[in-house]
């Protein structure tokens, strides 16, 4: 991941997945098949939002992995 992986801005990185969770919460996206796991993916990248916030300042990029 280190190597292949996209990494972006730390800024860019908190907007765009701000953007995004804003968008899973206003379109109230289904996440799974049997059960709907909405609640836990928004509380998830929400903890991500703030992981990459509390880092801006000593992390210059970000690499976003989704890991099912």
């Amino acid at each position: 991941m280190v190597i292949q992986g996209t990494w972006i801005g730390t800024r860019e990185a908190i907007d765009v997945l701000e953007k995004l969770l804003e968008h899973i919460r206003a379109k109230a996206v289904r996440f799974g098949m049997l059960s709907n796991q909405h609640a836990e993916v928004v509380t998830e990248l929400a903890e991500v939002i703030e992981f990459v916030r509390a880092n801006a300042t000593t992390a210059q990029t970000f690499n976003f992995s989704v890991v099912m």
